[in-house]
């Protein structure tokens, strides 16, 4: 094993919610820290998800190399498509 993974810290997860309210003595809680929407699903978000899972094989990963958009990017700039870069955010 690396050094490193024996330094790591366990994964403390977050007080239950009802915990909380109980703690704190409300009914509603929202925990932004928990990427907690209090307005639920967007329809429009709902729809294309439904619509992506129904249409698509959705137990693959996307395309890593981005080759669609790295095509479509390569033709509006009328350069090879090994010329194009595509970079993301970790």
């Amino acid at each position: 094993m690396k050094k490193i993974i024996g330094q790591l810290k366990p994964y403390v997860p977050e007080e239950p919610a009802e915990s909380v309210k109980a703690r704190l003595g409300v009914e509603r809680l929202v925990r932004l820290s928990a990427n907690e929407n209090p307005y639920g699903t967007s329809p429009k978000v709902r729809d294309a998800v439904l619509d992506y899972v129904t249409n698509n094989d959705a137990n693959l990963y996307p395309d890593g190399n981005a080759s669609s958009l790295r095509s479509i990017l390569a033709n509006y700039w009328k350069r090879s498509r090994k010329s194009t870069c595509y970079w993301r955010r970790p």
